[in-house]
């Protein structure tokens, strides 16, 4: 035998005896009994107030040493709150790391439910942390906690910390779970369930950081809201040497959260990445930095203050108007937004268990708002501080500018529900030589409006209104030839809109004024209202913006009154008293004169001659010297007491009274009718033609007969 082979013989024996006696002191040492005391002891030092439990614990040996346990749990010690439940647990020892104390544990835990219960004063796991209060025996109390400045493995090492201390030194610990469960409660009673796919720890040890990684899907409870889903991705470090002799958690990572699913879709979350670096101390206090970025926006601020109610220092909120249009799921196709931002800046503190913001906020670029009609260019700029918001805002509009100040306070720790129970604001509107072209403001009224729209339709979206007082002060207003002043009160509160008084003001030659007052209730079943206006030699031009969109035109000076009631139920109703004089004025769009010729062409003794012997007729719906009306329009009537217009003494005068009704009303209407003009008489020997309308709708058919009986001739 050559000595190759001696040797190599030798060595394997040596090699195998070697190994049998590892195994053999391996076994001595390591008992089913002696491991569940390790562990009981682990779990003492590391959540003194937690108890543990288990079923029979397995041994396998080999290269490698397998410990697995079986349904492990762990509550607390006082009160007996659920921590943590695993049905199997499985630990990877390498023979190698047994005997040299140096090497890499592997821990394997599958599907394991923890629990989180949270109340007003404390949570399930900060009293595993903290040894009971009750009375324990003194065999069970621990050392103390020094300074963290005294150093890790000094005279400030804790002395409950030997054993994992002693674990640690040289090995390391690697520890994956899979399909973990955490179902949680919060003080609020408000409960949900988070699903970690995925948690892997790497390099547990003492004396450099530890790796984490973990991936999760998410289940909150958000109350009577619904509920929200979202999956998180985080990856981090953190030493452990801290935690245990320090009592301070140091946590550096960044995450990422995605496929968000909110309640009812109310909102289209982003994806969102978060970085930190905070550290929590034993006294629950915490500082560092946060950053949460999304598309172009981004978060950022320093906590500072206890975990439960930490202060937000620095904080700079720099979001993208888009985005935010985009999270709410709003729709903006007439605003331009461009890469204008809402910028806020300053911090949130806590004063007496209520956070205390001091925040300056605006937005970086003015917003671009565009119709058929008007161009604007907003800005915008405020301050929240002490509880009081002031906010203001330039409207660059109409060739001038509009501008708002929105004053109120507002607690942010108690925001409520409804619009109507907030505090007061006030909410001034102020403007100087505004050029408002005739078609701007009728565009943005009548817009997409529908005028067989029903109550439903209307009453859609209407709320409570915040309380509130609006002031506006609008000079060298232009709608039409003369410059005007408008003032306006208007109080809300609530499901009331009160108008106390808007006064319209000629400033040129035109000294005309306008004073409008109103109240509104709005319901949630309907809307009533009345409104009152005393026109004063009032030129009507400048209401051209506000007429309907038949009407072309109207100019005139104005006197009188209209007083006018409205209520939605099945349908609109309304009740309008009108009691107005005119002179010197002009209305295009009434279009008498295409309703009434179709009539006359019919009558057998005037046909073919109508339009050629009535030219006063296109002159009926333009000027006029005077024009008085005096009357009440309804929903389903139109009562006319007395109609008089006198067109010139070289044009057409109408007078007229009667009442029709709307097409919907069983009921045939009456109205009366007298055309007088000079050249009647010179085309047909007659000064005046009367005519009377009588039947279903507001334009019933012409009563031939009642004109022949009251000429008491024929038109030759």
């Amino acid at each position: 035998m050559s000595k190759l082979k001696t040797a190599s013989i030798i060595g394997i024996t040596l090699g195998l005896l070697l190994a049998t006696g590892s195994l053999i002191l391996v076994k001595d040492r390591f008992r089913p009994t002696i491991v569940r005391g390790w562990i009981l002891q682990a779990v003492n030092e590391a959540l003194p107030g937690a108890e543990v439990s288990m079923n029979e614990i397995q041994l396998n040996f080999g290269l490698n040493m397998y410990v697995r346990l079986s349904d492990v749990s762990l509550k607390t010690k006082e009160r007996s709150m659920a921590l943590f439940e695993v049905h199997s647990c499985v630990i990877k020892l390498p023979l190698w790391a047994i005997l040299t104390g140096q090497g890499a544990v592997e821990v394997l835990v599958e599907k394991p439910q923890a629990y989180y219960l949270g109340t007003a004063q404390t949570n399930n796991w900060m009293m595993a942390l903290h040894p009971p209060t009750f009375p324990k025996p003194p065999d069970l109390v621990v050392g103390t906690i020094t300074s963290p400045s005294d150093g890790m493995q000094k005279s400030g090492e804790r002395s409950q910390f030997k054993f994992i201390s002693k674990i640690l030194k040289r090995l390391i610990v690697n520890i994956k779970m899979g399909d973990l469960r955490i179902a949680y409660t919060l003080p609020d009673n408000q409960s949900g369930k988070i699903h970690i796919e995925k948690f892997i720890v790497k390099g547990l040890n003492l004396d450099s950081n530890t790796a984490f990684e973990l991936a999760t899907y998410v289940n909150a409870g958000l109350g009577k809201k619904g509920r929200a889903q979202f999956e998180l991705l985080a990856i981090g470090q953190f030493h452990l040497s801290d935690v245990l002799f320090n009592s301070v958690i140091r946590v550096k990572a960044i995450a990422h959260l995605k496929n968000f699913l909110m309640p009812q879709d109310t909102l289209q979350i982003p994806e969102l990445k978060a970085e930190l670096d905070l550290v929590v101390d034993k006294n629950n206090e915490v500082h560092g930095p946060i950053l949460l970025s999304f598309g172009g926006s981004a978060i950022s601020t320093n906590l500072r203050g206890t975990t439960a109610s930490p202060d937000f220092e620095s904080l700079t909120v720099d979001l993208l108007i888009e985005d935010i249009f985009n999270v709410l799921m709003l729709k903006h196709e007439k605003f331009a937004f461009g890469t204008s931002r809402v910028h806020i800046d300053g911090k949130v503190e806590l004063r007496e268990k209520k956070y205390s913001p001091d925040l300056r906020f605006g937005l970086s670029t003015p917003v671009m708002y565009k119709n058929d009609s008007m161009n604007a260019s907003i800005s915008l700029s405020g301050i929240l501080r002490d509880g009081k918001y002031d906010i203001s805002s330039t409207a660059e509009v109409f060739g001038g500018n509009v501008n708002a100040n929105l004053k109120g306070t507002l607690d942010v720790n108690h925001l409520p529900a409804n619009l109507d129970e907030y505090p007061p604001f006030a909410l001034t509107l102020t403007s100087n030589k505004l050029l408002i072209p005739k078609d701007a403001v009728r565009n943005l009224i009548y817009s997409g409006s529908d005028e067989n729209r029903n109550s439903d339709q209307v009453k859609k979206g209407i709320s409570k209104f915040p309380h509130g007082e609006i002031s506006v002060a609008l000079q060298q207003v232009m709608t039409g030839v003369s410059p005007m002043s408008v003032e306006a009160a208007i109080s809300l509160k609530g499901e009331a809109i009160g108008v106390r008084r808007v006064v319209l003001k000629y400033l040129g030659d035109d000294k005309g004024m306008l004073t409008l007052s109103s109240d509104m209730q709005l319901g949630t079943e309907n809307i009533s209202g009345k409104l009152k206006a005393n026109f004063q030699g009032f030129n009507a031009q400048g209401l051209y913006p506000f007429l309907p969109k038949n009407l072309e035109y109207a100019t005139g000076l104005f006197s009188g009154k209209i007083n006018a009631k409205f209520f939605t139920g099945s349908r609109w109703r309304y009740d309008i008293a009108t009691d107005l004089t005119a002179k010197n004025g002009e209305i295009r769009g009434i279009n008498f004169k295409d309703k009434i010729i179709p009539l006359l062409e019919k009558w057998e003794e005037v046909k073919g001659k109508v339009t050629a012997h009535f030219p006063p007729l296109d002159e009926l719906d333009q000027h006029f010297d005077t024009l008085e009306l005096k009357g009440n329009l309804t929903d389903s009537e139109y009562k006319i007491n007395k109609l008089n217009f006198s067109g010139g003494p070289k044009r057409i005068a109408v007078k007229g009274n009667g009442v029709m009704y709307e097409q919907h009303v069983s009921k045939d209407g009456e109205f009366f009718l007298v055309l007088s003009d000079i050249k009647l008489k010179k085309q047909f020997g007659i000064s005046a033609l009367p005519l009377r309308f009588f039947g279903r709708g507001l334009w019933p058919k012409l009563d031939f007969a009642y004109t022949l009986e009251k000429l008491g001739v024929s038109i030759k």
